[in-house]
């Protein structure tokens, strides 16, 4: 009888973790579709949930990256789509409060950022498009006037 008694922890365990992941599984599916409905479909190649659910780790390819655009229209059509993509995920699943993404085309990295509720908006261009960092410029002048570091914007 007590055999009995001393499985049960483990046979809850093992149901609470198949519950968990059938949970991270359905939030997976709606970021995906979410994405991909700013995106474009089949357009995300990676999709992970992280921190219990917290965290979206995403990668697509570049909805709006074209070779003979100027550098600043195409740096423009990259900030666009990350705010559209992660915005749309954020705005919708309100158990997710960060994704973390990285834009891609053709296999080469074209930028990674993260948005979230609390910072926005930030994201690392590759050197490919230019290099450097996009902070919204709200948000950096929110930093400069509260004395933390100042932030470049373009």
């Amino acid at each position: 009888m007590t055999r009995r008694w001393g499985a049960i922890p483990i046979v809850l365990a093992v149901v609470l973790t198949a519950v968990s992941h059938a949970g991270a599984n359905e939030l997976a599916a709606a970021a995906r579709s979410l994405a991909e409905n700013v995106l474009g479909a089949g357009s995300v190649t990676s999709l992970a949930v992280a921190d219990r659910g917290a965290t979206i780790l995403i990668r697509w390819e570049s909805a709006t990256f074209r070779a003979n655009q100027a550098l600043e229209a195409l740096r423009e059509g990259l900030v666009a789509e990350a705010q559209l993509a992660t915005g749309s995920i954020l705005g919708r699943l309100h158990t997710v409060s960060r994704v973390r993404f990285s834009i891609r085309r053709a296999g080469e990295l074209l930028a990674t950022g993260e948005n979230s509720r609390r910072g926005g908006l930030r994201l690392t261009f590759s050197d490919s498009v230019g290099g450097g960092t996009y902070v919204p410029r709200a948000a950096a002048q929110s930093k400069s006037r509260s004395g933390g570091a100042g932030s470049t914007s373009y």
